[in-house]
């Protein structure tokens, strides 16, 4: 089984050119740089492979810490991906540091598993936000939030506030809006099923 790190070992460089940076991937090594409110930007290196495997494990959210060789243990979290069109390969990486005391705020996906009880009634589902921000410490906030629907019934909805989230971590929206409903079925709808109920008994 492979075994995934949230430690990410670099190795410092110097701003270069592309040329370098060409090298550098050639390599296998993906070019990055650690930046943040006070922090100086420190240029490093880190292997593709790991970073790539990583990042698809444990996804955007999560709270990576940068090892670099003879000199400190930053904690990051990924803020952009540079992506080759082309080829889709990785060309270089952002990584943001942050105070582990200090919340921050990030967006995250929303999942939808189960069929709603209001469909199988004839209503019809709509998912209003496919993404939420969310605020928390690093390393609280979920890469994503996997919502059961299927106790929805028509004319129901899942709003901010029922969402199960971690200890610590809050909507960053002051207002309490819909992310999903049911919508209730027409009445032609409801008069259609009264009809096929009563045909089969």
């Amino acid at each position: 089984m492979a075994e995934f790190k949230d430690v990410l070992a670099a190795q410092a460089r110097k701003p270069s050119a592309k040329g370098a940076a060409r090298k550098l991937r050639a390599a296998g090594r993906l070019p990055a740089v650690v930046y943040g409110k006070g922090v100086e930007p420190l240029h490093i290196s880190i292997e593709t492979k790991e970073f790539v495997e990583s990042r698809k494990h444990f996804g955007k959210t999560h709270l990576y810490h940068v090892d670099v060789e003879g000199g400190n243990k930053v904690p990051v979290l990924i803020q952009d991906i540079q992506v080759d069109r082309l080829r889709r390969d990785v060309q270089h990486v952002d990584f943001w540091a942050v105070d582990l005391k200090k919340p921050v705020t990030l967006r995250i996906n929303l999942e939808m598993t189960g069929r709603p009880a209001g469909v199988v009634k004839g209503g019809k589902f709509r998912q209003l936000r496919r993404t939420v921000d969310l605020v928390g410490n690093p390393g609280t906030i979920p890469n994503k939030l996997v919502i059961d629907i299927t106790d929805l019934d028509a004319g129901e909805s899942i709003r901010l506030e029922n969402l199960d989230l971690p200890e610590g971590v809050k909507p960053a929206a002051e207002d309490n809006h819909a992310v999903c409903m049911v919508a209730a079925p027409k009445r032609g709808q409801l008069e259609q099923q009264a009809k096929k109920a009563a045909a089969g008994k």
